[in-house]
């Protein structure tokens, strides 16, 4: 699960495994990317790049996370421009319900 594997990467940091927790969050990156699985993929580019910075390479945690802010930025738009069709589309079902009763 994703929550188990967070929390190996966590592990992995707070023991000073820091090689392990970039290669698991490189992993787990692209296999959420593979699987379209685009919200878990940001979680784990966000601990991409806090392990990153906890191995010393700020230049690439700051590209990490820059990369993971614009599209947490777009994800988080998307998902509300969809919430609020869904809205749309209730209230108008329920605008004709009550104009049929």
């Amino acid at each position: 699960s994703v929550r188990l594997q967070l929390t190996r990467i966590r592990y992995y940091l707070a023991n000073g495994e820091i090689e392990r927790a970039i290669r698991l969050s490189r992993r787990k990156v692209d296999q959420a990317y593979a699987e379209d699985r685009v919200a878990d993929a940001l979680r784990f580019k966000q601990y991409l790049g806090r392990s990153l910075a906890a191995s010393g390479d700020f230049e690439q945690a700051y590209r990490v996370l820059d990369s993971w802010r614009s599209e947490n930025e777009q994800w988080f738009a998307e998902r509300s421009q969809e919430a609020a069709r869904t809205l749309n589309e209730i209230r108008e079902m329920e605008i004709l319900r009550a104009e049929a009763e």
